[in-house]
């Protein structure tokens, strides 16, 4: 049931407390549902992202790759502003839970579940495409370190070119 549907559910009940089984303020219950609602739509949107990060990494161009990063950062940034905001009613959950009717406590689980499951997907999928750049990044180190004696060479170069640096200058003069 969607946050619309329950404040719906409320109103048809004739008051805002009613779905509020012990009578207290249910403008806790409501606002932490609202949270969690809310909460469950960034990760919604940050799987959707993760998805996409999933796509770039493949396609091993690291531009677009950077600004979806730079992306999800922001949806991070919110994401943490949000639980902290539903911080104090998770830390009381127990006493919450007490206040809210059968159908709030359905829905306050389906959405923790939800929540869940997003955040076990983004998890994994962040930790294979780390595997998959690291193993990018060991590729790349491999075939740099191939060049070493062309990068020895040059080496040799400059620092032979620094000790006799005059003698080039005079053949350049000559000419």
């Amino acid at each position: 049931m969607k946050m619309a549907e329950l404040v719906t559910e409320r109103k048809r009940a004739g008051s805002p407390a009613a779905g509020c089984v012990s009578g207290a303020d249910p403008s806790d219950v409501e606002t932490f549902l609202d949270l969690l609602d809310r909460q469950m739509l960034i990760y919604a949107r940050l799987g959707k992202l993760v998805v996409r990060q999933r796509e770039l990494v493949a396609s091993e161009d690291p531009a677009p790759l950077l600004a979806l990063l730079a992306e999800r950062q922001e949806v991070t940034r919110q994401l943490a502003e949000l639980s902290a905001r539903t911080e104090p009613y998770q830390s009381r959950w127990e006493g919450l839970r007490g206040e809210m009717s059968e159908s709030e406590q359905v829905r306050a689980r389906e959405l923790l579940g939800q929540i869940r499951v997003f955040l076990r997907d983004i998890l994994e999928a962040d930790g294979e495409d780390t595997k998959r750049l690291e193993v990018r990044k060991r590729r790349v180190a491999d075939a740099l370190g191939g060049l070493a004696p062309h990068g020895a060479m040059l080496s040799a170069y400059g620092q032979g070119r620094a000790t006799s640096g005059g003698a080039l200058n005079r053949v350049d003069e000559g000419e």
